[in-house]
Formats: structure tokens, sequence, C-alpha cells
């Protein structure tokens, strides 16, 4: 299948993914995404499908960012491979910082196909209980990616917040949860996706269990799952800084195209 047409297979499932669970704001050159609840969490807040190349139609676009998100703290626009360069070339100028995202697809099987270690169960999240062991492990993420990036952590009631964000794209998105030896070590989430194009998303493994074959048993589960509902490829986002791509890649995942995400923190007197 051309390259292109993965693409664009893509970026489709990935603006689903975005508007699950959430308030959609359309404009004629745009598509948005609002959570009320959740102002601080950027991912539950952004643009996509952008598609305004000439100044005026860039400026429109903006004008309408500014009122529907006018509010919030931030603004987000991920850029896609059909957004005008130009658009791009403006939020640069105008001290926009962008985040790069390698994604993946799967058109195979899975090149590992070892059996779930010893001791490790992989169990649907299904109810309060089941959502806090996700807070407490997306709270070792936060935390391991503070050290990472060398800053402050991320406020708890943010780590709740982004929790409760990704609750409202179920039951579509089915987060799992691994356990070793009845102790919840593991996270990841499958969806179906759009036309045959599956997600998989937020994986995540408590240091203390890795080097188990845990992590990849998540995958294996959750691309199951995502088939088994109706994806045919599968794709999978990563930080080309990190390691998790060259996992992705030695399990059969093709590196397709870099999403870019474009972020502008908002000074605290233009929120008042």
């Amino acid at each position: 299948m051309a390259a292109d047409v993965l693409r664009r297979r893509v970026d489709a499932t990935l603006t689903h993914y975005h508007l699950l669970g959430q308030e959609p704001r359309l404009s004629p050159l745009a598509i948005g995404s609002v959570d009320p609840e959740r102002a601080t969490v950027w991912d539950a807040n952004q643009i996509r499908a952008v598609r305004a190349a000439d100044p005026d139609e860039i400026d429109s676009v903006l004008a309408w960012a500014e009122e529907v998100y006018a509010d919030l703290p931030h603004r987000r626009v991920a850029v896609d491979g059909d957004t005008p360069h130009s658009f791009e070339a403006r939020l640069a100028l105008d001290g926009w910082e962008v985040t790069p995202v390698l994604q993946h697809v799967l058109s195979g099987a899975l090149s590992d196909d070892r059996p779930v270690p010893t001791g490790v169960t992989i169990r649907a999240v299904d109810g309060d209980d089941d959502w806090a062991a996700m807070v407490r492990l997306t709270r070792l993420d936060h935390l391991e990616e503070a050290v990472k990036e060398s800053r402050d952590p991320w406020d708890e009631s943010l780590t709740a917040a982004i929790v409760g964000h990704r609750r409202r794209k179920t039951p579509e998105t089915q987060p799992f949860l691994a356990s070793l030896d009845d102790e919840d070590v593991g996270m990841f989430s499958a969806m179906p996706g759009i036309d045959g194009m599956g997600l998989v998303e937020d994986l995540f493994v408590a240091p203390e269990a890795r080097g188990r074959g845990i992590a990849i048993a998540l995958i294996r589960h959750c691309v199951a799952n995502a088939r088994a509902r109706g994806a045919r490829e599968v794709g999978i986002g990563s930080d080309p800084g990190d390691w998790p791509k060259r996992l992705y890649a030695r399990l059969g995942f093709r590196p397709l195209f870099v999403e870019r995400l474009w972020d502008l923190e908002m000074p605290p007197a233009s929120r008042e």
C-alpha cells in the first residue's frame, strides 16, 4: 500500500482518537477538541486537520482558535501531512514550540511470538480500582519523564486529569493492566481505529519489572485486541529521542512519518 494512503489513514485514526470523549469544535479549515473539565491536559484540547494556506485563512484559523480556547493556559496544533507548510511556518514565526512524534505502522504479524512471561497476567481495565492502578502507574511514568527531561515533575492533579481524560475514551479505547505476581506493573491500550487502521497507545512498565518481556506481552495483547475489533494495520507513536522506537521497529512496526505537535503556552494576562 502506498505510503501516502497509509499516512492519511493514520491521520484519520489519530484525529478520531483525539476527538473521542471530547467536545468537537469545527471550523471550515480545522478541527478542534475540547475537554472543559481538564483545561490543563494539552492532549485533550488541541487542533488537528488544519487546511489554512493563504494569510487570510491562517489568520482566520488562529482567531477561531483564540475563541475556542480562550480560557485555556495553552494552545496545541497537530500538523499532519496535508497541513499547508505556510500554516506551520506561521506557527514557527509566532513562537510556537515543536515536538516531533515518530509514527510507526504494523502491517503484518509481530516478529516476536514468545509466550506471556511466567507470573504475568494481563487484564482489561474495569472499575475504579483498576483506574486507581492506572493513575499510580501513570504517575511513575511522569516522574521518570521529569528526571529524563531535567525538570520538576508535573503536579499530581495533572496526572489524575490525564488519566481521567483517557477514561473518557473508553470503551472504544480499551486500556489493559499487566500484573506480575499479583502486582500491577504495566499498562497499554488499544482501539480498532478508522478504516482498518488501529492504534495502540501509552505503553509503560514500572522500572523494577523491566527486562522480563512484559512490554512485548502488552504490545502483543493490544495488537490482537485492536485486530479482533476490526483493525488490519496498527499504528503506534514514539519519541524519536527515546529507546522504544527501536523496540517497535524490532517487533515489525515500520516507521512511516513524523507528526509534529506545535505548542504555545499563554502568558497569564491573556487568560484573564
